[in-house]
C-alpha cells in the first residue's frame, strides 16, 4: 500500500486510520498518535474490533461493508475513552469524536479501504455548531473526495502510460531475444555445414582419389604383366570411382550454391513422365549392374510447375539411393499422385530399409552415421541434405517411410503444374 496517498487524503488537525477488507488497521497518522498516545507501528495490523472492543461489531462491520462497496460515506459519533483497548493508554479521555467512513479504491493494488476521518467536537456548542455545518462540510469532504479522486485517477493513468511502455520493452526485448535465438541458430547450422563441408573434402573427396591414383599407377607400372581379366577390373574399378567422385562433385557443387544463395530458381511447367525418363536413362546402367528392376509409374499426366535441374537433382539423388540399397535382383518403382493442388512422387525400394533412429538423422547436416550399399558402395548423406533443400525451395516437403530388411519410400511434393 501507497502511504503517501493516505497521507495526503487528510483534513486540517484531523486524525486520519485506514482498514483493509479484513477490518484490519493499515495506516494510523499522527493526529490519531498524539491524540490517543499510541504509536502507529502498535496499531497498524491490529484488527479494527480488537483495538474498539465496545464497538458493536455485526452493526458496524454492516455498515463498513456498505461504505466499502461503494456506498455513500457515513458519520457517526463515540466517545474516545470507550474505543481504545485500555492498554494502551493510560487516561480515560471523554472528549466526543465525529467520525467520517468513506469506502476508497487505491489504484496500485486494487482493493479498496476503508478510510476513517475523525474530528473532536467534546463541547456541546462545538456539537451543535457542527450539526449547523455538516452539511457544508459534507458537501465540502465531498468535494475534497472528488479531488482526492482526481488525483489518484492522475495516478492511476501515469500508471497505465508506464505499464504500456514497460509492455512495449518487453515486447520489443523479447522479439529481440527471439531474433537472436534465429540468429544462433543459423550460425550452428553454418558451422554445422563448415565443418560438413571440410569432412567432404578431407575424407569422401580424398579417399576415390587415391583409389584414382593407386589403379592408375597399378596399369602403368604393371600393364604387361597383367592379364586382361585384372586390366578389365581395374579399369572397372577406375569408373566406378569416377562415377562416384561426379555425382558427389555435382552434389557438392549445387550444395555450395544453395548455401551461398547463387543458385538459380527458374520454376517452369513440367512433364513429371518425360523427366523421370530422363533422369532413369542416366542410371539405367547402375541398375543393370546389380539386375534391379526400376518401373516408373508416374504417368503421363501430371505436370508440376519447379525448377527443372533441382527436380532432375532430387530425382537422380533419390534413385541414386535406391539402387544403392536395393539387393541385386530386387525392385524400384517410381510413382506419382495428385494431391489437391501439389503432386506427390514417391520412390520406393525392397532394399536395406531403415530404423527410425537412421531415418531421423537423414536430413541433419552434422550427422555422421554413414552406411554402406548392399555392394559396399559409399555415400556421404549430402545427396539427401541437398535434395530437402532444393524440394523446400521449390515449395514442397519430404518424407521417409522405412522398415529394416523390407525397404523404404522416400516422398517429396511439388506444386501441380
Amino acid at each position: 500500500m501507497n502511504r503517501r496517498i493516505f497521507e495526503n487524503y487528510n483534513y486540517i488537525n484531523s486524525g486520519i486510520f485506514v482498514i483493509d477488507d479484513e477490518d484490519n488497521i493499515v495506516f494510523w497518522n499522527n493526529v490519531l498518535e498524539n491524540q490517543s498516545n499510541i504509536p502507529s507501528e502498535k496499531i497498524v495490523g491490529e484488527n479494527l474490533f480488537e483495538v474498539f472492543p465496545h464497538l458493536n461489531k455485526n452493526y458496524y462491520r454492516a455498515l463498513i461493508g456498505g461504505v466499502m462497496i461503494g456506498g455513500p460515506p457515513t458519520i457517526f459519533s463515540y466517545k474516545l475513552h470507550k474505543c481504545f483497548i485500555p492498554s494502551y493508554t493510560g487516561t480515560r479521555n471523554e472528549r466526543v469524536q465525529n467520525t467520517t467512513l468513506a469506502g476508497l479504491k487505491h489504484p496500485g493494488d486494487g482493493k479498496t479501504y476503508g478510510v476513517f476521518s475523525i474530528q473532536d467536537i467534546t463541547h456541546e456548542s462545538l456539537q451543535i455548531e457542527k450539526f449547523k455545518v455538516m452539511k457544508d462540510k459534507a458537501l465540502h469532504e465531498v468535494q475534497e473526495r472528488i479531488r482526492a479522486e482526481k488525483k489518484l485517477k492522475d495516478i492511476v493513468i501515469e500508471l497505465e502510460n508506464n505499464k504500456s511502455f514497460l509492455e512495449e520493452q518487453t515486447y520489443n526485448l523479447r522479439v529481440a531475444n527471439e531474433q537472436l535465438a534465429i540468429s544462433e541458430k543459423k550460425l550452428q547450422t553454418l558451422n554445422a555445414s563448415k565443418d560438413k563441408f571440410f569432412s567432404i573434402i578431407g575424407h569422401d573427396l580424398r579417399s576415390p582419389l587415391n583409389a584414382l591414383l593407386g589403379y592408375s599407377e597399378l596399369i602403368e607400372e604393371f600393364y604387361h604383366d597383367l592379364s586382361d581379366e585384372e586390366k578389365k577390373e581395374y579399369v572397372a574399378n577406375i569408373r566406378d570411382v569416377s562415377k562416384r567422385m561426379n555425382e558427389l562433385l555435382m552434389n557438392l557443387l549445387n550444395w555450395a550454391r544453395i548455401q551461398s544463395g547463387r543458385m538459380d530458381f527458374s520454376p517452369e511447367k513440367l512433364n513429371l513422365s518425360i523427366l523421370t525418363g530422363e533422369v532413369l536413362e542416366l542410371l539405367k546402367f547402375n541398375a543393370s549392374e546389380k539386375e534391379i528392376v526400376i518401373e516408373n509409374n508416374t504417368g503421363t499426366g501430371f505436370k508440376v510447375f519447379a525448377d527443372k535441374n533441382m527436380v532432375e537433382t532430387i530425382l537422380r539423388n533419390l534413385l541414386s539411393n535406391a539402387v544403392k540399397f536395393t539387393h541385386p535382383g530386387g525392385n524400384i518403382s517410381i510413382s506419382a499422385e495428385l494431391r489437391n493442388e501439389e503432386v506427390k512422387i514417391s520412390v520406393g525400394d525392397d532394399g536395406t530399409g531403415m530404423s527410425e533412429e537412421s531415418v531421423n538423422k537423414l536430413f541433419v547436416i552434422d550427422n555422421k552415421v554413414r552406411s554402406k550399399g548392399t555392394k559396399d558402395e559409399e555415400g556421404t548423406g549430402l545427396g539427401l541434405i541437398l535434395s530437402k533443400e532444393l524440394v523446400e525451395k521449390n515449395g514442397g516437403e519430404i518424407t521417409v517411410e522405412s522398415t529394416p530388411g523390407k525397404g523404404s519410400i522416400f516422398s517429396f511434393s511439388l506444386p501441380a503444374g
